[in-house]
């Protein structure tokens, strides 16, 4: 599971919790006399559902939470072997370049590392003592707002209301605009337990990706680091990118190690936020270059990123808000007038059906490690990638140039699950530069990578990464890496796929349902675990990147 999984799955319970309650109401109706409707037997009714829900809620997603929170706690701890590995990779390099490091003495780190493991642990544990209070609460939030919704029905009757549907929706009405809200900040202000669960793993994870980073530093006597200069910085991380700093937080750094800041006071300061995305790598005296100067222009320029980012998430938020009064609102007329505010915020920003934003503002320069302008390239690719999609329910293929920083390649599928390449199409892939090209495609079918489209990766050496965009705005990306195919390539490559699949078919083996929505999913998720394992064995690097990440 990745982070977006976990909020994915919680989101999910939300939406059955609030599906299951009105269910109740729709399959419960009051019961309409000459005099009026009996409210008090109704009531009754309710309130014995009630009493069922709230038991049947507590048996059935006790097991369920208790397996997310277990599946959080070993994801914060693959970010810190990633954050671990990745570093040692850096490291390596600035090495061969000329860097002179040699690692420490083992003695000299072991205390640090004992240390480092305590610190994961309590983590870990701090997240998932939280998750739990949050998860109680949600049930408990559920609970509240049925019983208010039962009493509030009959107030709302009572005041000219009209039908028992109209009653009921106005009576389900707030908590159907805000969500199942059960978790206040230190602000004041109230999140649903998907977006509190989303911060929560993301927050976590990016700690102990930086710590299993910083681990590796200290393994090798290193303490500076430097926060990456990208595009859309965060407003509180602005005046510490292009910096250099003394990472006193992960990697064991004091103030004597040299004459710059110390990470810690800035973290004080704003550094590292939750949800933040920024980020910072390891700083080679003589090898790195700081630069933490901005321009006029480049400072106007993220003003307006970050209030154009601000305007679409409070799009996306009302379209899931109206989504919500669309689907579980019983009266006719209320439903339908919900669902044309839907369309109307979805177009206010430019959104497909799927619910993925057109524009793209993907943080490309880190994803894929790019420039300023490749990655601008790049966003406007898949601006036209979702453009496509909004209208279109074929697949699309675009072939971006790293050296002529252009699009090579524009081709339009004729059905919804594939692209067919000409000869010529495919002559120009294989006398393109090695690890040139950036192949990006849509998939309206919402899965990730295909067979096909990972057989291009392996056969091209000037395919230098692989991007999918699906409708609700989900990527996945899939680098080279370090992967060569070599003479025996094809057939490596081939047992590698065939062992992945086998191995994710086992894991979804004791899966069985009808539902065809339930099946969508499994099946989208089997994909996603099946890349994961092959990438793994191929010395690729996968990623799920989801619609509100950059």
């Amino acid at each position: 599971m990745t982070e977006y999984d976990i909020s994915a799955a919680f989101k999910a319970i939300e939406d059955e919790l609030i599906k299951s309650m009105i269910r109740n109401m729709d399959r419960h109706r009051a019961e309409e006399t000459k005099e009026g409707i009996e409210w008090s037997q109704w009531q009754t009714e309710q309130l014995k559902a009630l009493e069922k829900y709230k038991k049947d809620n507590r048996k059935r997603y006790g097991k369920q939470f208790q397996d997310l929170n277990k599946e959080m706690g070993e994801l914060i701890r693959i970010s810190r072997q990633r954050g671990n590995m990745q570093q040692e990779i850096q490291i390596l390099n600035a090495i061969r370049q000329g860097f002179p490091a040699k690692k420490i003495s083992k003695g000299a780190t072991a205390e640090f590392f004992k240390l480092n493991d305590r610190k994961l642990e309590a983590l870990i544990k701090a997240t998932t003592n939280d998750m739990q209070r949050a998860e109680t609460a949600v049930l408990r939030k559920a609970d509240d707002d049925y019983r208010k919704a039962i009493f509030d029905a009959q107030v709302y009757a009572n005041s000219g209301a009209g039908t028992y549907e109209k009653a009921v929706d106005m009576a389900t009405k707030d908590m159907l605009s805000r969500g199942l809200n059960c978790v206040e900040y230190a602000n004041g202000a109230r999140h649903t337990l998907a977006d509190y669960a989303d911060m929560a793993i993301r927050t976590a994870s990016k700690r102990a990706y930086l710590q299993g980073e910083g681990e590796k530093r200290q393994e090798w006597g290193i303490t500076t680091v430097i926060v990456n200069k990208r595009g859309n910085p965060c407003p509180k991380c602005l005046p510490f990118v292009g910096k250099v700093l003394i990472d006193n937080v992960w990697s064991g750094g004091k103030k004597s190690d040299g004459p710059y800041p110390l990470m810690s006071k800035a973290i004080a300061a704003g550094l590292y936020h939750p949800r933040c995305k920024d980020s910072h790598t390891t700083y080679f005296p003589g090898i790195s270059t700081a630069d933490d100067t901005w321009t006029k222009e480049e400072l106007k320029n993220i003003g307006q990123a970050n209030k154009q980012e601000a305007e679409q998430q409070y799009a996306s938020r009302q379209v899931e808000k109206y989504g919500r009064l669309a689907e579980y609102s019983l009266d006719s007329t209320n439903k339908r007038k919900y669902q044309m505010r839907v369309e109307g915020w979805k177009q206010a920003v430019g959104m497909n059906e799927g619910g993925g934003p057109v524009k793209d503002l993907a943080d490309w320069e880190n994803l894929l490690d790019l420039s300023e302008k490749q990655a601008q390239d790049l966003r406007d690719v898949h601006t036209e990638l979702n453009m496509h999609m909004a209208h279109n329910k074929t697949e699309r293929l675009i072939a971006y140039s790293l050296s002529g920083n252009a699009p090579i390649l524009d081709v339009i599928g004729e059905t919804v699950d594939s692209v067919i390449l000409s000869n010529n199409d495919l002559r120009i892939l294989k006398n393109a530069p090695s690890n040139d090209i950036i192949l990006s495609h849509v998939h309206p079918s919402v899965t990730g990578f295909s067979r096909a489209d990972i057989d291009k990766l392996v056969n091209y050496d000037s395919i230098k990464d692989l991007t999918v965009v699906c409708p609700d705005g989900t990527k996945y990306i899939l680098e080279r890496g370090g992967y060569k195919k070599g003479f025996f390539g094809y057939s490596k490559y081939d047992s590698a796929y065939n062992k992945a699949e086998k191995e994710a078919q086992l894991r979804f083996s004791e899966f069985e349902t009808e539902d065809e929505e339930a099946l969508t999913r499994i099946w989208s998720e089997y994909v996603d675990v099946k890349n994961q394992l092959l990438a793994d064995r191929l010395g690729m690097k996968y990623r799920k990147v989801g619609p509100n990440e950059s």
